[in-house]
């Protein structure tokens, strides 16, 4: 179990080796806040806009609708169900004096809460609306993962320490003003109703802060905990992938990136899948 990464832990567990960057300080995930736009009367978690023309919200919020989609997928393959998580999106620069982007910016034309018991699904917004979402590109916060006991099937204790540096900090409020601007512009006024969380109330650095705060969540980036290295004293991982001190044992998957991508992560876990593979047939 990867999250085995301590000797001495009152887990009933006794670790086969103890490399110190195991699961420790080096836990690294991706935070995203929604804008939403909608009815002034709707509770709302996120930055969401009401909008003045129809969008997913009204094919999706029925049964009717969904029964609609659902056959025209199956028919055709085509339509809303066809369609990709996030139908626009960007890399933008937080300042004009950022030497590159740092912040990844995308836009659905739908709006929805996150349900919160487990078991429910999402379910669209009553009213037109759709959402504007960022984050930053390359959080330098770090978090930690650990085994809760020698139960293989509980859940691991993940602290993420999300907005632990000031530089997450400065790139939240970045961003949180750059969708205000981009909401600025005359295509996007035309169709806004009103940008209903969180708000024109909420316009100070230290508002937007704590607003991005309560309402963010994992964009499900999470790496580095089991993180490459040729220091056996701060990594995991071998350049063969190959766990420091053990034979017989490789991590192929997100854990051990030193660091997050600036993007989605997927592909880069295909290029880790494809390497190990090629090395493990290597050595067969």
């Amino acid at each position: 179990m990867a999250g085995c990464w301590r000797a001495g832990r009152p887990d009933g567990v006794e670790c086969a080796t103890n490399p110190c960057g195991l699961g420790e300080l080096n836990v690294t995930d991706i935070v995203g806040v929604l804008i939403r736009v909608g009815s002034p009367v709707e509770p709302v978690l996120g930055r969401y806009y009401k909008a003045s023309i129809p969008t997913l919200n009204d094919q999706l919020g029925s049964l009717l609708g969904q029964f609609k989609l659902g056959l025209e997928y199956l028919l055709t393959r085509k339509g809303a169900l066809a369609m990709s998580v996030n139908q626009a999106g960007g890399f933008f620069r937080g300042t004009d004096a950022q030497p590159h982007p740092n912040l990844q910016l995308y836009f659905n034309p739908l709006s929805y809460q996150i349900p919160k018991n487990n078991k429910a699904s999402l379910k669209p917004e009553p009213y037109s609306g759709f959402l504007l979402c960022f984050n930053p590109c390359r959080p330098t916060s770090r978090g930690r993962i650990e085994i809760a006991s020698n139960n293989p099937r509980e859940a691991a204790l993940i602290d993420p320490n999300y907005l632990s540096t000031q530089k997450d900090i400065d790139e939240v409020i970045q961003g949180s003003r750059l969708m205000r601007k981009i909401m600025q512009a005359p295509a996007l006024k035309r169709i806004t109703v009103a940008e209903m969380q969180p708000g024109p109330v909420v316009e100070t650095d230290e508002q937007m802060l704590q607003y991005f705060r309560e309402n963010c969540g994992s964009i499900y980036h999470l790496c580095g905990s089991c993180a490459m290295g040729t220091d056996p004293q701060a990594s995991v991982v071998d350049k063969h992938l190959k766990v420091h001190g053990l034979e017989g044992l490789r991590i192929v998957d997100a854990s051990v990136f030193p660091n997050v991508t600036s993007g989605n992560t997927h592909a880069a876990v295909l290029m880790v899948a494809e390497k190990g593979a090629d090395l493990i047939l290597q050595d067969a």
